[in-house]
């Protein structure tokens, strides 16, 4: 047994009665499971069917929606990319300091400096880029990696990074 299979048996093991697939939003043929008996069972005595349960609650019912396996690796790589990120870009951004101007003025947005005449409001270019390269890959991951599941891009988590891209790049 390999390491991922071992972790992806104790995440299992937290809910065993969760089923691999979600029960459709209607009854389709009669005996659909909603949940699985203790320890996983599928035998008919111990599974909770969804016609036994009270109307409405069908919507509502837990399951493995990602493999066990795959939970153990996004637990994992996302944490330590994350760490990574952060243990890369903090330094760099504590040295990022807006010319003395930008605490002066009364117009901000419009602001130029004389050394590079860039916007006071633009991020530096590594924090632009670390956004681009965030956003391109939580494009590429909802794209690819769910079928037909691309709507989840306008959930609040995904549009925090569209409002993120927008005012790295087009800050005013």
């Amino acid at each position: 047994m390999s390491i991922l299979s071992f972790l992806a048996t104790l995440a299992k093991s937290l809910n065993p009665s969760l089923v691999a697939v979600p029960p459709p939003g209607i009854e389709m043929t009669g005996s659909d499971i909603c949940y699985l008996g203790t320890n996983g069972s599928s035998v008919a005595e111990d599974v909770v069917y969804c016609k036994d349960m009270v109307d409405g609650a069908r919507f509502g019912v837990g399951s493995w929606y990602l493999s066990p396996e795959r939970h153990v690796i996004e637990f994992l790589t996302i944490p330590l990319l994350s760490y990574a990120t952060l243990r890369y870009s903090l330094p760099r951004l504590a040295r990022y300091q807006p010319p003395p101007s930008l605490f002066h003025t009364t117009n901000v947005i419009t602001q130029k400096t004389e050394k590079n005449d860039c916007n006071l409001l633009r991020p530096p270019l590594f924090l632009r880029l670390v956004t681009l390269l965030c956003f391109s890959l939580i494009i590429y991951y909802k794209t690819h990696s769910y079928p037909k599941k691309w709507f989840y891009l306008v959930m609040p988590c995904n549009m925090n990074w569209v409002m993120g891209m927008i005012l790295s790049f087009y800050p005013n």
